[in-house]
């Protein structure tokens, strides 16, 4: 077999290798999805009136000095945890439920 075949070859195999994997790199982009919240409705409702500081809030704090995906938010006694995930890195930030206060 002559270089000409090979090297034909070589750069049709490459080239269906990219085509299949551009679609798989690109198939969703990053985009912020609403949290998942724990309980139902009227325990949401209840935690909300109990603080200061609201769910949304806590969130809207939150994304505004965070980058990544928020995956979720609770209130552990006085403060709510909300998870985030940032390109694989899944970390926890508080924010008092009193006074806004940032923590990690």
């Amino acid at each position: 077999m002559s270089t000409l075949p090979k090297t034909l070859l070589l750069s049709l195999w490459l080239c269906c290798l990219v085509m299949m994997a551009v679609p798989l790199a690109g198939a969703q982009p990053p985009r912020r999805a609403e949290p998942e919240t724990t309980g139902n409705a009227e325990q949401r409702e209840e935690q909300n009136s109990r603080t200061a500081v609201s769910r949304r809030q806590a969130t809207q704090i939150v994304s505004e000095r965070f980058e990544g995906r928020i995956l979720n938010v609770r209130l552990e006694g006085k403060r709510w945890r909300v998870r985030l995930d940032n390109d694989g890195t899944v970390f926890n930030v508080f924010v008092d439920a009193q006074t806004g206060a940032v923590s990690r």
